[in-house]
């Protein structure tokens, strides 16, 4: 809301993202009114227009999600891997600095059970890998994990039991979420952290795939 995080802002957008910053070079960005965010010199019905994928060559629609988590470019790919070899860093950043806001200031132990224990496994299991071997992020549980930790969104524990245990972190970060019932002024310094680390990440994917689309013509 403070205008210092803008490709978070752009790529919780939608369709528009990719005619915006950081998806669209520099000197081809308009300034906005007041208030409006930003965009590119283009009509507004295009910034809404969904296209097979110009890199991979599929039937799959262009959006932030296909870029980040499906498409198989070799600049997509190389992207990925470093990407995905800083989510366990970042994931135990936000999960330690996540239980400890959950302390109150009595030091009162968590509210238990707070995590299903298959849930709790499978994060240990994310927060042991190494950048040697980074968790793979198109997987039907770290998918949308990979995806909502790079447009710095917190999501609820999915409804069903079903989807919970084909889900196991995406659940327990979840539960994590669900809990944080805390004064918003102890949550900033968390939530800072979290969107300098998306803002990064997505500057770095919008350099991909703006120099993607352009060897590819």
């Amino acid at each position: 809301m403070a205008g210092r995080f803008p490709a978070v802002v752009n790529a919780s957008l939608g369709s528009q993202a990719l005619h915006m910053r950081p998806f669209v070079p520099p000197q081809t960005h308009q300034r906005a009114p007041r208030g409006m965010g930003s965009w590119t010199p283009v009509g507004y019905a295009r910034r809404f227009e969904r296209t097979p994928c110009r890199l991979c060559k599929t039937a799959a629609l262009e959006s932030v999600y296909h870029c980040a988590i499906e498409c198989q470019h070799p600049r997509m790919v190389a992207w990925r891997e470093g990407y995905a070899a800083s989510l366990p860093a970042e994931v135990s950043t936000l999960w330690t600095q996540g239980l400890l806001l959950l302390l109150d200031a009595r030091g009162r132990t968590l509210p238990r059970p707070l995590l299903p224990q298959v849930g709790a496994a499978a994060l240990a299991h994310l927060l042991a890998q190494s950048p040697l071997s980074p968790p793979a992020v198109n997987t039907v549980d770290m998918a949308p994990v990979a995806y909502k930790l790079l447009i710095a969104t917190p999501w609820p524990v999915p409804n069903s039991h079903a989807a919970a245990a084909a889900m196991p972190i995406y659940s327990v970060l979840g539960a994590l979420f669900d809990s944080l019932n805390v004064p918003p002024q102890r949550l900033r310094g968390w939530v800072q952290q979290w969107l300098q680390w998306s803002e990064q990440h997505l500057h770095a994917l919008g350099d991909e795939w703006r120099n993607a689309v352009a060897s590819a013509g």
